[in-house]
């Protein structure tokens, strides 16, 4: 059998105790970056959420001003028909009144038409 020198020896564990290092740095590095990326996954899902309910107050918002806003529209038609209604029922009345008065003075000119 041959020895193995200690230097050999010394160097192995040399070796295997910086690659460990190395590893171990490896490790907490990647442990921090999944921790990076968890925070990043928190912040954009909040951002998301975020953004998602601003944007739905503003689509609410739109739908409310434009149910407002025509619902408005629609009682300014109801007030200028109702308006143009009790225009068309004094006008009427009046024209009735008038035809009545003619047919009254007819029956008084001519005793004929009772």
């Amino acid at each position: 059998m041959s020895t193995i020198d200690k230097k050999i020896i010394d160097s192995l564990k040399k070796d295997s105790e910086t690659k460990g290092k190395e590893i171990d740095n490896l490790t907490s590095s990647l442990k921090r970056t999944e921790w990076y990326m968890v925070g990043i996954a928190v912040v954009a899902a909040f951002g998301f959420i975020t953004l998602l309910m601003s944007g739905w107050a503003f689509f609410s918002d739109s739908l409310h001003f434009k149910a407002s806003t025509y619902q408005v529209l629609i009682d300014k038609v109801n007030m200028i028909n109702e308006k143009i209604d009790k225009q068309n029922d004094i006008l009427y009345k009046n024209e009735i009144d008038l035809l009545q008065s003619q047919i009254t003075d007819l029956k008084q000119k001519n005793p004929y038409l009772k």
